[in-house]
């Protein structure tokens, strides 16, 4: 479960991720640590509140790592509730169209509501490892899907299967296997 949690709060970046505590083991202060993402190419796409590090990304903070070929992190717009909450309540139906760029003002770089890495994904902490294809983190839902020639190592043991995906508030995670196929793990006990 610790990785899990781990693998969380490496896909929480900017200042979400110095909020909460989910990847620190017993005795880190991981999460207390600065974030750093190196990446080829940052676009910053405010009319649609996304982030996006292209080539080569790498995030860093103490002993975790993310790599991937593309990290895009969806804010939420700090305008929205402010603009609903002046807006007279009319039925649906005779309400004027939102408009389709937000006012200024633009993301909220504290309010990540969804963050999605792309391509050979990687994520390590000192003793754990996950990679694969695709990972896509709904902070708002707290549900954490990886997917595509999934690959978790805890030390010794290893788990293969197509697709995995954590639900944070229930602590349930579920391994999928390719249709026809079966989840394979290896556990090595102890010092064997």
């Amino acid at each position: 479960m610790a990785f899990w949690l781990a693998l969380a709060a490496m896909l929480w970046t900017g200042t979400v991720l110095a909020q909460v505590n989910l990847g620190a083991r017993r005795g880190s202060n991981t999460s207390n640590q600065p974030i750093e993402i190196a990446a080829d190419n940052l676009e910053v796409l405010q009319e649609r509140q996304l982030a996006i590090f292209r080539g080569n990304v790498d995030v860093a903070q103490g002993e975790m790592r993310l790599r991937a070929d593309e990290l895009h992190v969806f804010y939420r717009d700090r305008n929205a509730g402010q603009a609903q909450a002046a807006q007279p309540q009319r039925p649906a139906a005779q309400r004027p169209a939102a408009p389709a760029v937000p006012s200024a003002g633009g993301p909220d770089m504290g309010a990540i509501s969804r963050i999605e890495a792309k391509g050979k994904v990687f994520i390590s902490s000192a003793d754990e490892k996950a990679q694969g294809d695709y990972a896509d983190y709904n902070v708002d839902k707290k549900v954490i899907v990886l997917q595509g020639n999934v690959v978790l190592t805890q030390k010794d043991n290893v788990l293969r299967c197509a697709k995995v995906t954590m639900q944070q508030d229930v602590g349930r995670t579920v391994c999928d296997p390719l249709p026809g196929q079966r989840v394979i793990g290896v556990f090595r006990q102890g010092g064997q």
